[in-house]
């Protein structure tokens, strides 16, 4: 699917450090389509392996992509709270919560910018 297509034209391994800057962005900007498309919403009792949901397959390459770089973090983290607004409460905690609560106990809350406070 396209999902898969971007990763792949827009992976980062060999590149350059613009290359790199550029195919995160491309991949950033790609994400915020797929979001505000709609395309990555849950259906209400969806039932389906995590890795096979868009939805979580975004979410998880917006999560990478806010820990590259400082300028893609803000845009991340926006992206991010649109994505999981598209998933319905029981899913939401059953797919995302557990990784986003160990990732929130990996980093000390001091360190947290506000945008990573505001998604926790």
């Amino acid at each position: 699917g396209f999902f898969t297509d971007l990763l792949a034209t827009l992976d980062v391994r060999g590149c350059t450090q613009q290359e790199e800057k550029e195919c995160n962005i491309g991949r950033l900007f790609g994400c915020m389509a797929i979001v505000q498309s709609g395309r990555c919403s849950v259906p209400e009792g969806w039932v389906g392996d995590k890795d096979e949901s868009l939805n979580f397959r975004v979410v998880s390459e917006l999560r990478r992509l806010s820990t590259k770089k400082s300028y893609l973090q803000l845009a991340c983290h926006h992206a991010l709270k649109q994505a999981l607004s598209l998933v319905p409460a029981p899913l939401f905690a059953q797919h995302h919560l557990p990784s986003l609560q160990e990732s929130f106990k990996a980093q000390p809350l001091r360190s947290m910018s506000a945008e990573a406070l505001d998604l926790y």
